[in-house]
């Protein structure tokens, strides 16, 4: 099993691979625009590169006390949603344990199922947990051929 090193994709942002590029997982310090950007492009990239085969298991950890769940964000996280194909995704979120992301999560949990009853998905306020949770679905995700074209 392979893990590469954290890469900086964009301003405040990194992306991890871990388990031979099987799991993914984006680290967002701000979500100022550029950073949402920098980040859902990425995500968009990923989902783009592995057209036709098993996405891997995705993790964002938005758990930085200068990152807050905005409109913005929130727009930008919806169009990514909607990029799901009829295969199933896997994406646990890390945020910090407040009473704002109480309700985020709560709203989340509700709304996400019912728009990609498809995206198997789980929020939690430690990172460590969240990459548990994915672990369990590594016998779901092959070894990655990804399509560049």
């Amino acid at each position: 099993m392979t893990n590469e090193a954290p890469k900086q994709i964009g301003p405040n942002v990194t992306q991890q691979w871990l388990h031979d590029r099987r799991m993914v997982i984006f680290t967002v310090q701000e979500t100022d625009r550029k950073s949402v950007d920098a980040w859902v492009d990425a995500i968009l990239q990923i989902i783009e590169d592995y057209k036709g085969g098993t996405r891997p298991l995705f993790l964002y950890d938005v758990s930085s006390s200068y990152a807050t769940f905005t409109p913005y964000m929130r727009k930008k996280f919806e169009e990514q949603v909607n990029q799901t194909t009829d295969e199933t995704a896997y994406l646990a979120f890390v945020f910090t344990n407040n009473f704002l992301q109480r309700l985020v999560k709560m709203f989340m949990m509700r709304t996400v199922s019912r728009q990609q009853p498809t995206l198997v998905f789980q929020i939690f306020f430690e990172r460590q947990q969240a990459i548990e949770w994915l672990e369990g679905f590594l016998d779901k995700i092959p070894k990655p051929e990804i399509n560049k074209s």
